[in-house]
């Protein structure tokens, strides 16, 4: 097979790097983080990459990636409003402190991407599949996640008020300290996710398929409705919970030690012995 070749007419005769890509760490730590370089052009063909020890970087207001391929390290630091990325493929690419509010990244599929501090407010991730993505401190408010599939989320400390994350699948997801308030959890799938001190004030989970093992020591879960779904074997220690409403919620072994339950009310659920005597020690009666 030929080697792949760059569209831009100063790389024409650049073969792909053979990088080590068995861990995205490594696979970083081999290129420099900053490499002067002429901005890419944004008509691109069908294949994208970067050259050996460069970093390619993208600096126009107005992108549009609809349906490309993009392997390589690629750089999209700076303002970019309604950028466009549907159906596009991207891997090892750097979103990080990117302003890109009202990006449009339907149909997506990214692995190993950063997005750490970046703006993505109103953008839509909508049917995004992907694995190792960081969303640290990230701003995502608004935005659509809906029916998203993402091996390794982590979303630590990330601003995620009004979201949709409806239908959204990801063990092991990280939302510690993460803004979840008002943001829709219906019929997501997070096995051991950690919400460990997240805000998730007036969220709603309507019928989530699986939260067993998920961690929500010392969040913020006033308001909270959830309505059916399993949340077997979920920590609630030093919770908030106050005014927060379960029906029809499956929460067998599930721990409450020091959660606060003043107000909440616990609808045709299956509860485990713990929380039977945390809501007899908060109300003085048995439900």
């Amino acid at each position: 097979m030929p080697p792949r070749v760059y569209p831009n007419d100063h790389l024409a005769h650049a073969s792909r790097p053979s990088l080590d890509k068995s861990h995205p760490d490594t696979y970083r730590k081999q290129i420099p983080d900053q490499i002067p370089r002429p901005p890419l052009n944004i008509s691109f063909g069908s294949f994208i990459t970067a050259p050996p020890g460069e970093t390619p970087k993208t600096d126009v207001q107005t992108i549009n990636f609809s349906g490309q391929t993009l392997f390589g390290y690629v750089d999209f630091g700076g303002i970019h409003a309604d950028a466009e990325f549907a159906s596009a493929k991207i891997e090892d690419a750097n979103f990080a402190r990117s302003f890109m509010r009202k990006a449009n990244l339907m149909n997506v599929s990214i692995y190993r991407g950063d997005f750490t501090q970046a703006c993505f407010e109103n953008a839509s991730f909508m049917n995004m599949q992907g694995g190792a993505l960081n969303f640290t401190g990230a701003n995502l408010g608004d935005v659509n996640l809906m029916n998203a599939k993402i091996i390794r989320a982590n979303f630590t400390g990330a601003g995620l008020v009004d979201a949709c994350l409806a239908n959204i699948e990801s063990d092991d997801a990280n939302f510690t300290g993460a803004n979840l308030t008002r943001v829709l959890l219906g019929g997501v799938r997070l096995p051991n996710a950690n919400f460990t001190g997240a805000i998730l004030t007036a969220a709603r989970f309507e019928s989530p398929k699986m939260l067993c093992n998920a961690n929500f020591t010392g969040a913020n879960m006033q308001l909270v409705k959830a309505k059916g779904g399993k949340f077997n074997r979920a920590n609630f220690t030093g919770a908030d919970l106050q005014s927060a409403v379960f029906e029809d919620v499956d929460l067998t072994d599930t721990t409450w030690w020091g959660a606060n339950l003043t107000g909440a009310s616990f609808l045709n659920c299956t509860m485990s012995p713990e929380l039977l005597n945390r809501i007899a020690e908060v109300t003085g009666k048995k439900p």
